[in-house]
């Protein structure tokens, strides 16, 4: 609608083409303050996808949505004061340049001149819809998506949802700056590290936009399907599909789904394994050290206080042969556990050979290695952190333990215990 003006009035909406979606004023739990959001036109709710003036609220009645002067986006309140902006600079300052149009996946787009200066998908609040591109490395594009307040307030909360800025492609929620969940690395299919079979592992693409950048892209396999992820304001990041005989939204997904899913549960070198400690009872984590580990904190570790890891019994031979050097003391080669059906620790690398095994045996400070479909052989060097041993699916992780820690030796690279 080209100079839309939308006026704070019982249902005045802007509506895409083919009734999907509104954008209008909202507000939650008959409160006083009034903001500007999308959601979808055809289900009850409202389910709001996206908002404005999060941060700003109109207090009281009054307020509109326009077109400035200069060409943004933007709403005033009762007084015709600006409380949000698309605030894009070097538009046309003739407004009648500039058009908005709301797209029928929800996507609000500000055009000047036939060209998009702005589009609430780049933009976005605490919602993922299908289609939205989402950058893959940067800090920058890192925490793109920004959870609610609070159930009813959707001013910014505590966590946030993006794509994993310092390492290989995974998704990643963080509360502040701390990491709270973590996917599992995207090996071009679908994530590795959960443990449930949903369609959350299916439908996304990594794709290049021919600038040497790349970026997600979600779109659902059944076309018809309405699909939304929603990092919640409880710290939870879902996937919800619209069940339309049963005219609800289903949750099909959650991250995290259990204790053990919670970002490095069990501490360093630690595995966390869902137990059922009796038929009445529901499951719980359990924390053990890998083998050739043990505690780091014994005393609170039998407490059921994990955090602090486990630390390595034997030195690796390259330690070793420093306090031995000149002594005559004879070092046995380190070797490898392996370990299934794991979700791999974080902060992976990548590196270009076909022989993974050689490549961490021949690196002092490689602590484990996995060959993965799809991503190849990856290594890690210093602790390995946030380890889950999953029921089904996952990886084999192969970990470095000192010659004495090994048991039997079966090959000259000591790949030689499963566990």
């Amino acid at each position: 609608t080209q100079g839309v003006t939308i006026r704070d009035k019982e249902h005045e909406t802007l509506v895409s083409e083919e009734l999907n979606f509104a954008m209008g004023f909202f507000s939650s739990d008959n409160s006083s303050s009034r903001y500007v959001g999308i959601w979808y036109d055809n289900i009850p709710g409202p389910e709001v996808i996206w908002v404005a003036n999060r941060d700003k609220p109109i207090n009281g009645t009054g307020g509109a949505i326009t077109i400035s002067n200069d060409g943004n986006l933007v709403v005033l309140d009762g007084a015709m004061n600006h409380v949000w902006s698309s605030n894009v600079s070097n538009i046309n300052s003739n407004n009648k340049n500039s058009s908005a149009s709301l797209h029928d996946d929800g996507n609000l787009v500000l055009t000047c001149e036939k060209k998009v200066v702005w589009q609430s998908f780049e933009n976005p609040t605490d919602t993922y819809m299908p289609g939205m591109k989402v950058s893959v490395g940067g800090l920058s594009t890192s925490h793109v998506f920004t959870s609610w307040k609070s159930a009813t307030d959707p001013s910014k909360g505590n966590y946030t949802m993006g794509v994993d800025p310092e390492g290989l492609p995974q998704i990643v929620v963080w509360e502040g700056e701390k990491r709270r969940w973590r996917s599992g690395y995207w090996d071009g299919r679908m994530f590795q590290g959960l443990s449930i079979a949903a369609s959350y592992l299916y439908g996304f693409t990594l794709n290049g936009d021919g600038k040497g950048g790349r970026y997600f892209i979600y779109n659902p396999l059944n076309g018809t399907d309405k699909v939304r992820f929603q990092i919640g304001w409880d710290g939870y990041e879902r996937e919800f599909r619209w069940n339309e005989d049963e005219k609800s939204w289903n949750e099909i997904q959650k991250g995290p789904f259990h204790e053990c899913d919670v970002y490095n549960k069990c501490g360093s070198f630690a595995a966390c394994d869902l137990l059922t400690l009796s038929p009445s009872s529901d499951l719980v984590p359990v924390c053990t050290c890998i083998r050739g580990f043990e505690p780091k904190h014994r005393d609170q570790w039998e407490k059921g206080n994990w955090s602090g890891g486990c630390t390595r019994m034997t030195p690796l031979k390259a330690q070793r042969i420093n306090v031995t050097s000149g002594t005559g003391v004879s070092v046995g080669e380190d070797g490898f556990l392996d370990r299934k059906s794991m979700k791999l620790p974080d902060f992976a690398l990548v590196v270009g050979t076909n022989d993974c095994d050689r490549e961490c045996f021949s690196n002092d400070s490689c602590t484990a290695y996995a060959n993965v479909n799809g991503l190849g052989c990856m290594v890690w060097h210093g602790d390995l952190v946030d380890i889950q041993h999953l029921e089904s699916g996952g990886n084999t992780l192969h970990i470095r333990l000192a010659h004495s820690d090994l048991g039997k030796v079966k090959s000259p690279f000591c790949l030689c215990f499963h566990e």
